[in-house]
């Protein structure tokens, strides 16, 4: 059923970051993957994107997305500010090294929030990154696989985004009420290849 839309862990202990008491925040906070890193930076300009990732109960994640002060054309770096409750953290995301067919919601947040600012994507009323989870939720819902957007124990699992969203595309392109979805979809399916092109060259 479709709804129409209107690398390896490890640990890593920051001196600033602090133990909540909840395993699965901590579990959380205290990993990080191959394209971001605990960050150590400080937020440059305006917030970029916000979204949210599933904690447990009624408690979520919430995520913001600015520039980072060690951000370069060169390199761009993107930082997350992930924060439930009193428990807090940031991560800098170097875009550049986001592989959609292995990302993480994180990293996909971080890259979607950066391409819709340098126009390479259509940001829209929410951003490409709710549009993007929309369509991987539906593809998930419709048998292609991904993480469960509502499990908390999932929120670090990588996904082929690539892959979710050219299976979804087929499924909506099919149905004239969300033909237009369809289209969208591969549109962003079309820039997430040449992301991972692009990605892949610089191996």
């Amino acid at each position: 059923m479709i709804d129409p839309v209107h690398g390896t862990m490890f640990s890593y202990q920051n001196p600033a970051y602090k133990k909540t008491g909840d395993k699965k925040t901590d579990a959380f906070f205290g990993k990080i993957s191959s394209a971001a890193e605990v960050s150590t930076s400080k937020p440059v300009g305006k917030v970029l994107g916000l979204a949210t990732m599933p904690c447990s109960g009624t408690m979520s994640y919430c995520m913001n997305a600015t520039y980072a002060d060690c951000s370069t054309e060169e390199d761009p770096v993107i930082r997350v500010g992930v924060t439930n409750g009193n428990a807090s953290e940031a991560y800098d995301v170097h875009v550049k090294r986001v592989n959609p067919a292995n990302a993480s919601q994180l990293e996909m947040f971080a890259l979607c929030s950066y391409t819709d600012d340098q126009g390479l994507t259509e940001r829209g009323t929410f951003g490409s990154y709710h549009r993007m989870k929309v369509y991987a939720r539906n593809a998930r819902d419709n048998g292609y696989g991904g993480a469960d957007f509502e499990d908390p124990e999932q929120v670090l699992q990588k996904m082929d985004w690539t892959d979710l969203l050219k299976k979804i595309a087929k499924d909506y392109c099919a149905n004239a009420v969300t033909f237009a979805q369809g289209l969208d979809v591969k549109s962003l399916t079309g820039f997430l290849e040449e992301w991972k092109k692009r990605t892949n060259d610089l191996v």
